[in-house]
């Protein structure tokens, strides 16, 4: 009986026949210099999890959010193109590249997309472009684009605190998640049967990527997210009369158990600094800086330092995944 209501539940849900397929909504290559920082939220109620069965999404999220690493990418322009032929529906351009958490919330009530086009595609499909940057769409209502043609670039406006384009697909006015082919909240069962809306090509692209190193760089001064976001923390050389030598980095999706070790290290080998910390909770992002001063080094001995990174993931079993594992040289002069 219940293999009997299983069945039932599945063919209720089943996705339709598609008959078209998406490609990448931006340029650029998912892993190295854009990231899927949030999917659509797969689970129903109040929890929340990407189609995966992962935690990249938070609870109603209806889209796919295509992310930059940086405010740097964003300033020299990445751009959004049409992910299938189209007819646009709607367009909106005017609407600031800011931080959301910085700014009276009223300031995007209603328009909580930003900048952003709506394209009409065959079969009762409809694809959405959000939080594209001021000035930057380019398409007019009720114009034909063609599968590639580019729509704007990705931004900050709207109801967003990091560059990205929020892409959602709707069939026939229902939103649709495009790697599973089902309506939200329906399921994350890796065993039922899916039919995914992405090319080849972009689902080739696409391996899921649940954590990734967005940024790191290296300061003489103490270091904010949001500047280090912005480039201004991210120093090639640092003088040998430097107050500090900083390194830090940004991380996404670090999870529960997580364990990260830092190091500083001087050029004859000696680590100057270490941190170890295991991570509580799952988190979108962390930003991160370890360091060392010269107050009782004098001047700086010249060479090249190196900032490293680990991040290790155990599984239930106790068997451990690195994640990451980088170096990164400085030159101090």
């Amino acid at each position: 009986m219940k293999r009997i209501l299983l069945s039932l539940f599945l063919l209720a849900f089943s996705a339709p026949a598609y008959a078209i397929e998406f490609d990448l909504p931006l340029h650029c290559s998912p892993g190295k210099d854009c990231f899927i920082q949030n999917f659509v939220d797969t689970a129903p109620g109040r929890r929340y999890n990407d189609y995966h069965c992962g935690y990249l999404s938070y609870d109603k999220h209806d889209g796919t959010d295509f992310r930059l690493p940086n405010y740097v990418a964003m300033e020299k322009g990445v751009d959004v193109v049409a992910a299938a032929d189209g007819v646009i529906r709607a367009t909106r351009d005017g609407v600031d590249d800011v931080n959301y958490s910085t700014i009276d919330p009223a300031k995007v009530k209603d328009i909580e997309c930003g900048n952003g086009v709506v394209i009409d595609h065959v079969g009762g499909y409809q694809t959405q472009y959000c939080h594209l940057k001021k000035g930057s769409v380019k398409v007019l209502r009720n114009t034909k684009v063609k599968r590639g043609d580019v729509i704007g670039q990705v931004g900050l406006s709207g109801k967003t605190e990091f560059p990205h384009v929020h892409f959602a697909v709707r069939l026939n006015k229902k939103i649709i998640d495009p790697f599973t082919g089902f309506e939200p909240e329906i399921t994350c069962d890796t065993n039922v049967t899916r039919t995914s809306l992405w090319s080849k090509n972009a689902a080739a692209a696409l391996v899921y990527q649940p954590t990734a190193l967005l940024s790191y760089g290296f300061t003489s001064v103490p270091p904010q997210a949001e500047t280090a976001r912005k480039g201004q923390n991210s120093e090639k050389e640092i003088p040998i009369n430097a107050t500090n030598i900083i390194f830090w980095v940004d991380i996404m999706g670090t999870q529960k158990g997580d364990k990260l070790t830092m190091k500083l290290v001087s050029p004859n080998g000696k680590e100057l600094t270490v941190h170890d910390r295991e991570f509580k909770t799952n988190s979108a992002v962390q930003f991160i800086y370890i360091g060392k001063t010269n107050k009782n080094i004098g001047l700086w001995p010249k060479g090249n330092y190196f900032g490293k990174v680990k991040l290790e993931r155990p599984d239930e079993s106790g068997k451990t995944t690195t994640i990451i594992d980088q170096t990164y040289p400085l030159s101090v002069y």
